[in-house]
């Protein structure tokens, strides 16, 4: 059983925890930009972080990766044609042969589209990510002047943590099915990724706390 005194402890303990978060989301309010703090007006805020990026490091890795490869491919395609025409002619150069010849079409797309998800790989892991805000009614996305709302009803309550990354995953009610020639067709939903944040304990029990009062209500 615990003594009068641990009780006292925890009470302590708990009050100024509570005082601490306070004080934090208060800084963080302080933090928004002026356009969100006054959308949000005077809505009761349980949250808000600034994301590091718009996606995680795998996604990015992946775009990146793929974009190497398709642009080595299409490498290939080139070099390959340049040795069969080395055949007809002995004295062509590399650059002769990429000026005066028609590259196939192939390696053009290829290349052209490794290095669009190459370029866009680095361009976003450089990116800072958007302001994330919750409130006692929605979730709010905010980058660069466009706000996106979601609304708590919306989620279906599953929600994935990354506690030593800061990451979370939140999955909603809306998303899409696929249609594939064999086998029956499934529902793939939609998410919402903080990717990077602070106070992610904080972030993850608030929101499920307000998905829980939705469902009850």
């Amino acid at each position: 059983m615990l003594t009068n005194e641990s009780l006292l402890l925890v009470s302590i303990l708990y009050f100024r925890t509570s005082i601490i978060l306070n004080h934090e989301m208060k800084m963080n309010k302080n933090l928004l930009p002026t356009e969100l703090n006054s959308l949000l007006e005077n809505e009761k805020i349980g949250f808000a972080v600034l994301a590091k990026r718009e996606q995680s490091i795998g996604v990015i890795a992946v775009r990146a990766f793929l974009g190497v490869v398709l642009m080595a491919f299409a490498s290939s395609i080139i070099v390959t044609e340049y040795r069969a025409s080395i055949d007809f002619f002995d004295s062509l150069s590399f650059v002769d042969y990429l000026v005066e010849s028609v590259i196939p079409l192939p390696a053009i797309v290829f290349f052209l589209l490794g290095l669009g998800l190459a370029v866009s790989g680095i361009t976003v892991s450089l990116k800072t990510g958007s302001y994330w805000v919750g409130t006692d009614t929605r979730l709010l996305k905010y980058r660069k002047g466009i706000l996106k709302t979601y609304p708590w009803q919306q989620f279906s309550g599953k929600i994935e943590v990354d506690f030593h990354k800061g990451n979370i995953d939140f999955e909603l009610l809306s998303g899409s099915m696929t249609n594939p020639k064999n086998g029956p067709r499934h529902f793939i939903p939609e998410k919402l990724s903080l990717i990077g944040i602070d106070d992610v304990v904080l972030v993850e029990k608030f929101s499920r706390a307000r998905m829980e009062v939705v469902r009850e209500g």
